[in-house]
C-alpha cells in the first residue's frame, strides 16, 4: 500500500494532478476538528472520481490570532504546492472561517496566481456584523479583523492585491438560515463572483451533505484541470 501511494505522488510529481481534475486544498472554520473536519467533503470528492492524493485537508490553530494562523498556513500550502509542477493550478474549497483565513494566507504568503477556482461555504469572507456565538466563553481573535462589517481589513487586503484576486474564479454557497453568521449574504458574496443562496440549510450542512457538494460542483465549475 505505501509502495502504491508514493508511486502515485511521484506520477503526480512529474505528470501534473492525477486524473487530470486539479488538486483541492480544502480548509475548515473555525472550532474542534469534531465538528469542522471535512472528511466527508472530502469523501463526496473521492466518489466523484478525484484521487485522494490530490485531496489535501488543511489544519490551522483555530483559536490562535490571525498572524498565528497565517504562520501554520502558508508554509502548508507552500508544502502541497511543491508536491506538483511549477504552473499547476489549485481549486480551494473552504467553510466558516477558513473562507477568509485561506484567502489571506494564500494572497499574504505570494501563492495567489496557483489558485483557479476559490469555493466559500457558508464562509466568512467580507465580515460580520457581530462576532459569532460563543466567542464570549473562546478565544476568537481570529474573527476581529471580519468585525464590523464590511471589514476594513478585507478591504484593504483585497485591494492591495486586486490583480491576483481578481484572477480567481470565485464561488460562494451560502444559506439564509445559516444562525452562525450574522448575515449569510454579505458575510459570504464575492462581487463579480458566483454566488448561490439556497434554503433550509443549517452552517454544518455544507460539510455533510451530497446534495450540497452537487450544487457546489454545478454551479462552481469545479471540473477538469484542463477547462
Amino acid at each position: 500500500m505505501k509502495k502504491t501511494r508514493w508511486a502515485l505522488l511521484l506520477l503526480s510529481l512529474f505528470t501534473g494532478p492525477l486524473f487530470g481534475k486539479n488538486p483541492v486544498l480544502l480548509v475548515p472554520g473555525w472550532g474542534p476538528p469534531v465538528f469542522t473536519d471535512m472528511k466527508r467533503l472530502k469523501s463526496f470528492f473521492e466518489a466523484d472520481g478525484y484521487s485522494r492524493h490530490d485531496l489535501h485537508h488543511i489544519r490551522y490553530p483555530y483559536k490562535g490570532s490571525l498572524e498565528k494562523i497565517r504562520q501554520v498556513l502558508i508554509p502548508q500550502f507552500k508544502r502541497v504546492l511543491a508536491l506538483y509542477p511549477p504552473g499547476t493550478r489549485f481549486d480551494v474549497v473552504t467553510h466558516s472561517l477558513g473562507h477568509f483565513v485561506a484567502m489571506e494566507s494564500l494572497l499574504e504568503g505570494g501563492m495567489g496566481d496557483s489558485v483557479e477556482h476559490y469555493v466559500g461555504l457558508a464562509g466568512i469572507g467580507h465580515g460580520q456584523y457581530d462576532l459569532p456565538p460563543g466567542c464570549g466563553v473562546a478565544s476568537c481573535s481570529a474573527f476581529e479583523p471580519l468585525t464590523p462589517f464590511p471589514s476594513p481589513y478585507v478591504k484593504s487586503l483585497l485591494a492591495k492585491h486586486a490583480d491576483t484576486f481578481g484572477g480567481w474564479k470565485k464561488c460562494s454557497l451560502y444559506s439564509r438560515n445559516d444562525s452562525v453568521l450574522g448575515n449569510p449574504f454579505f458575510a459570504s458574496h464575492f462581487p463579480g463572483g458566483t454566488n448561490v443562496e439556497v434554503s433550509g440549510y443549517r452552517h454544518n450542512d455544507f460539510l455533510f451533505r451530497r446534495d450540497l457538494y452537487q450544487l457546489m460542483q454545478n454551479r462552481c465549475g469545479l471540473n477538469r484541470a484542463d477547462q
